[in-house]
């Protein structure tokens, strides 16, 4: 059976036009996680296990970093909070929010030892859970740095354009994350995936002093709580299909056959079966290049209707038999999406 993915995601289209005798269609499509996880697992239960289990160690790491006591343990939430919002976005998992703290946050940035597995049971039961995700590393730290430099400027005194060399004066902040995830499946007593990473972002503003700078300049909660939303974000594609948006081109204008253009007006409609038709209609009486357009157009059309098959047969018919050296790529791009489907077969199978 073909995985028809325009079916499964409401399927909204956007196209755009452009003057150079193109045009880009937007739709959107299911992507498959990095790693296939077991198909039993189908609801999760989220979880923070950040708590030091040194008391008193976030008040010391504080005097040394500047972070407020429980900072880090704001972005934490928000990091499962961003996380369970795009897990919602997939069709493949159901997400519950904990609100338990379990200790484990590590002083090295290392896992912890896993958490036993009565307690993984316990927690799984009280949400009718079939794993459990654990945030189990979060550590962050924001250094800001600033400083004046000479920068050219450009004005206009009295008609007359100058270029001027003046102060400016900013300010910088970089923040680090490390972030730790882990996925227990109670039912094989495994551990189902793990892993630990960083991010790093940097945000630069202007002013007219130090002082307005750094006032411009992002804090370091708030740094903090956008890096989470990142590594939330990330670990959520990671495991799960999700939809993303992609874009295709296609040809809208040729001065020989009016087929090409009567049909991306169809596809400006949304009617692309009935682009199809019009784009076939005009083979017959097309030279080599406009012969490459249109098959090239009806690759697309297929594709965007979630027939792959169709889709990748008339981008080979657009480069062998009328050398539209565009669908070369095309082709390979599409046995991607291919290969992308059995992928989700397999990930979506009760």
């Amino acid at each position: 059976m073909v995985l028809r993915i325009p079916q499964i995601l409401g399927f909204a289209i956007i196209v755009l036009f452009f003057s150079c005798g193109t045009r880009y269609v937007y739709f959107t499509t299911l992507r498959p996680a990095d790693i296939n996880l077991p198909p039993h697992l189908k609801t999760l239960v989220l979880v923070d296990r950040t708590e030091f289990d040194k008391q008193g160690w976030n008040i010391v790491e504080g005097i040394f970093t500047g972070e407020l006591p429980g900072e880090d343990r704001g972005a934490a939430q928000y990091t499962l909070q961003r996380f369970s919002e795009i897990m919602s976005l997939s069709p493949r998992y159901q997400s519950k929010l904990s609100s338990r703290v379990l200790k484990g946050n590590s002083l090295t940035n290392a896992l912890p030892e896993p958490l036993a597995w009565p307690i993984v049971d316990q927690l799984c039961m009280e949400h009718s859970a079939d794993a459990l995700v654990a945030i189990e590393v979060f550590d962050s730290d924001f250094i800001t740095t600033n400083g004046k430099r000479k920068v050219k400027k450009t004005i206009d005194e009295k008609g007359v354009k100058k270029e001027l060399e003046v102060d400016e004066y900013w300010a910088e902040g970089v923040a680090n994350l490390t972030i730790g995830f882990r996925i227990y499946d109670p039912k094989n007593r495994t551990i189902a995936d793990q892993q630990v990473f960083t991010k790093t972002n940097r945000w630069q503003t202007t002013g007219t002093s130090i002082q307005d700078a750094l006032n411009k300049l992002i804090g370091k909660a708030e740094a903090t709580r956008y890096m989470g939303g990142l590594a939330g974000e990330a670990y959520a594609y990671k495991i799960a299909p999700l939809p993303i948006r992609v874009s295709r081109v296609f040809f809208s204008k040729s001065s020989k056959v009016t087929q090409i253009s009567i049909g991306a007006r169809q596809g400006d409609v949304n009617d692309w079966e009935g682009a199809i038709r019009t784009w076939k209609s005009g083979l017959p009486i097309a030279n080599r290049k406009d012969g490459g357009k249109l098959c090239h157009n009806i690759a697309v059309a297929f594709e965007v209707l979630g027939e792959i098959d169709s889709a990748q047969a008339w981008a080979q018919k657009s480069f062998v038999e009328y050398g539209n050296k565009r669908c070369r790529q095309y082709y390979s791009i599409l046995q991607q999406r291919k290969w992308d489907e059995e992928r989700l077969k397999r990930q979506m199978a009760e």
